[in-house]
């Protein structure tokens, strides 16, 4: 497929961000763990790249879009031909299958989707388009990466089915640590997730018959499991308080990255051009897109 990287000579000093669009159908805990973690774990370790995470898309077709940050001609002369050569192999021999859509004659041929198994490289400055200014922070970069090697080590050791069973419970750790480290308290953390729930209800294009079934449904599920969530998350509050004596580095190093994360917002002007609770909102959902908790809305 044509690469789509036409800036690839232009500011080689700053380090970029390269996305790769990997069409390869759902489900994906399989794939994460078999093709994409080698592949991030080799990059970094030999320094190819210095930072990277993931994100699940469904706009031309369901896939994985995969970030590396680096060095343009790095990731030119050395990245992207490894990238086409280790996806190309994992595509032949472990194909995904796809119900390809039908299309009216007139319709537009690029808002078809891209053939599964496939891959393409995107513009250099599509993420930073994309995303939100704060991204360029370096903690925001190792916040994402750090969510990201906990997914593709959690897909990896649980197993494809188990992973996305338990995904919910991994996304709550990780959120309520997150929390933790912008130094909310417990009560607090409960009105944020209910003002972050209405946000995620009035970003949908929802109709009103829509909005009042999810309401209702999500009363319905408080009703029954309230007092039993209130008890979890009290417990792991109170476990999250303790993260020090937990025999869970991997955890232990998650706060560490959140609370350095805080720490520069509270201190940078990229914090300043975006409302603070918004931007942990957009983290929360990344965290959820990456281990799978999504509304396939991303696209």
């Amino acid at each position: 497929m044509k690469d789509k990287n036409c800036d690839t000579m232009t500011n080689t000093q700053t380090p970029r961000w390269l996305t790769t669009c990997l069409f390869y159908n759902e489900p994906w805990e399989e794939f994460l763990a078999e093709a994409v973690k080698p592949l991030t774990d080799v990059t970094l370790q030999a320094g190819i790249a210095s930072n990277f995470f993931f994100s699940r898309h469904w706009d031309r077709g369901p896939h994985i879009r995969l970030h590396f940050k680096g060095d343009v001609k790095i990731l030119e002369t050395i990245l992207k031909p490894h990238i086409r050569d280790h996806f190309d192999h994992y595509f032949s021999s472990k194909p995904s299958m796809r119900l390809e859509p039908s299309y009216p004659q007139v319709f537009p041929s690029e808002n078809k989707w891209l053939p599964n198994n496939s891959l393409t490289f995107l513009p250099y400055n599509d993420l930073e388009r994309s995303f939100p200014r704060f991204l360029q922070l370096d903690a925001v970069t190792q916040l994402l990466q750090e969510a990201a090697s906990i997914a593709l080590n959690y897909f990896k050791a649980r197993g494809a089915l188990n992973a996305r069973e338990e995904a919910q419970n991994l996304a709550t750790k990780l959120h309520f640590g997150l929390m933790y480290a912008s130094g909310s308290n417990l009560e607090e953390v409960g009105k944020f997730n209910a003002w972050a729930y209405k946000r995620w209800l009035d970003d949908q294009s929802f109709n009103a018959t829509d909005i009042h079934n999810l309401q209702a449904g999500y009363k319905r599920l408080l009703a029954i499991h309230g007092a039993e969530l209130e008890s979890y998350h009290t417990a792991l509050w109170e476990l999250i308080q303790k993260h020090h004596d937990l025999d869970d580095k991997a955890y232990t190093n998650w706060i560490v990255v959140c609370s350095r994360l805080f720490l520069a917002l509270n201190e940078s002007p990229a914090s300043k051009t975006g409302n603070y609770r918004n931007q942990v909102y957009f983290l929360l959902k990344t965290i959820n897109n990456l281990l799978g908790v999504t509304g396939k809305n991303e696209g």
